[in-house]
């Protein structure tokens, strides 16, 4: 690790003594900052209460198994990148922990350095794309597909109303005007006519109606608009 460079802070649930202190080891070497527990019911409290980038869970665990471990955090909308460890390898065993939202599936034995490297390839890929989404309440903006999501489902938007959608969740608790809205959205210097931005702000809020965003389209009289957490005053 270099000098000044942040260790950083993983959590690892494991109840195999052997294995946990070896790893540690290897861990702490890896310049990482490890929180160790050795049941589920307490590797879930810590995932929940705690900040972590990145997740290690060997599979089976006393008080509440792995897969039932991350598939709760996963419902808690907590998306630090997981791996689970496990000598369980078929192919329905790893598809299992894959679809409870762990980012890798590791069998054991394994090799030290192959799980550092996947450790870092994890975290790669997921800080790779974060970069490529915005998220607002419960919608997620996919910046590469160019899709809105709520809560995983698709809001059916044409390419403008994204790009709208867009500015206003990179500019979210900021007053965004019509002006601002009409140079960097629609490329124009002067309105082709004068409500063009209210036109497609009214039909963006009535494809967003019925949606449990948890953000809204407030309208800022004389000013402009502003995207806004439902539950914060104006």
């Amino acid at each position: 690790m270099e000098k000044n460079e942040r260790p950083s802070k993983l959590l690892f649930v494991e109840d195999d003594l052997v294995i946990a202190h070896e790893l540690i080891v290897e861990l702490e070497r890896a310049s990482y900052d490890v929180t160790w527990e050795k049941d589920g019911t307490a590797g879930l409290k810590q995932a929940l209460n705690g900040s972590f980038e990145v997740i290690l869970i060997d599979r089976m665990l006393p008080g509440i198994d792995g897969i039932t471990l991350l598939s709760e955090i996963r419902s808690r909308k907590i998306l630090t990148p997981a791996l689970i460890l496990s000598a369980l390898g078929t192919p329905k065993e790893r598809v299992e922990g894959l679809r409870s939202g762990s980012d890798d599936y590791i069998v054991k034995p394994f090799d030290t350095d192959e799980l550092l490297a996947r450790l870092a390839a994890v975290r790669r890929r997921v800080e790779q794309a974060s970069a490529l989404r915005l998220t607002a309440g419960n919608m997620t903006l996919d910046l590469r597909q160019q899709a809105a999501f709520c809560k995983g489902a698709l809001i059916s938007l044409t390419p403008r109303e994204f790009r709208m959608l867009e500015y206003l969740a990179e500019n979210k608790g900021q007053i965004v005007t019509k002006r601002m809205l009409l140079q960097d959205v629609w490329n124009y210097r002067h309105a082709p006519h004068e409500n063009l931005v209210d036109v497609h702000i009214s039909n963006l809020r009535k494809k967003l109606e019925g949606q449990e965003l948890g953000v809204s389209i407030k309208t800022i009289r004389s000013r402009g608009f502003i995207l806004q957490e439902d539950n914060v005053d104006e």
